[in-house]
């Protein structure tokens, strides 16, 4: 088994015409390092993914974003430890974005 895995993952974000994520299936086996790799700001540019090479738009934080729970999708599979992130989440996965570290430099540097 797995220790990530996502099956046919499609997410359109709500007003966007064309998908951040395309039918994305991965497996990532439990001790392997993974590589997130495209174009900041979401950018229509290649996603690539060290296991597999996926063509779609870059949505790499949106990938991370659904694997940590926190966007809802339809109609994929998306385990971690063999459990759904939307119905059983694992324990010790969480998702920082770059929302945590604009605060911190926010609180040390006041305006």
């Amino acid at each position: 088994m797995s220790l990530v895995s996502v099956n046919h993952l499609t997410f359109i974000p709500q007003g966007a015409c064309e998908p951040a994520l395309d039918n994305v299936s991965l497996s990532l086996p439990k001790g392997s390092r993974t590589l997130l790799i495209g174009a900041n700001g979401g950018q229509s540019l290649p996603l690539s993914l060290s296991i597999k090479n996926i063509t779609s738009p870059a949505g790499k934080s949106t990938l991370l974003q659904i694997l940590a729970g926190k966007k809802l999708i339809k109609g994929a599979d998306v385990t971690i430890n063999g459990l759904d992130v939307f119905y059983q989440f694992p324990e010790g996965v969480t998702f920082l974005g770059t929302e945590w570290s604009v605060a911190l430099a926010h609180q040390s540097n006041p305006a």
